[in-house]
């Protein structure tokens, strides 16, 4: 078997690779975060968060604002994640990740942390 590293766009796209004159294009989609249920929650952190979207499969991260990795975090099906959330402040971007990238920022994406 031979492996062949193919590059991954910053977001969705057409991405074309090959060697030795063989080819392979595929589409690029990157997971989709479309709501976020509790949208708001402690500061402390510990507020279990249910993440709707898509292409959740594969995902090896997700974060909430410029924190790190949050403490856990369950993929329930290619749409679904539960997460438990890490301390934070303010309104935070909620962004999930898989091998080759990211979700991108979006209104739905939205966390609230409260005092």
């Amino acid at each position: 078997m031979t492996t062949l590293p193919c590059p991954c766009p910053t977001s969705s796209g057409e991405v074309s690779c090959g060697i030795d004159g063989i080819w392979v294009t595929y589409d690029y989609v990157p997971p989709v975060v479309t709501g976020i249920s509790p949208a708001a929650g402690l500061a402390a952190g510990g507020t279990k968060v249910t993440i709707a979207g898509t292409g959740f499969t594969h995902s090896t991260d997700v974060t909430f604002g410029p924190a790190d990795s949050t403490y856990s975090f369950t993929v329930n099906s290619a749409t679904s994640i539960t997460v438990v959330t890490p301390p934070g402040s303010g309104t935070q971007d909620v962004q999930v990740y898989t091998p080759w990238g990211g979700s991108a920022a979006d209104p739905a994406d939205k966390f609230t942390y409260q005092p």
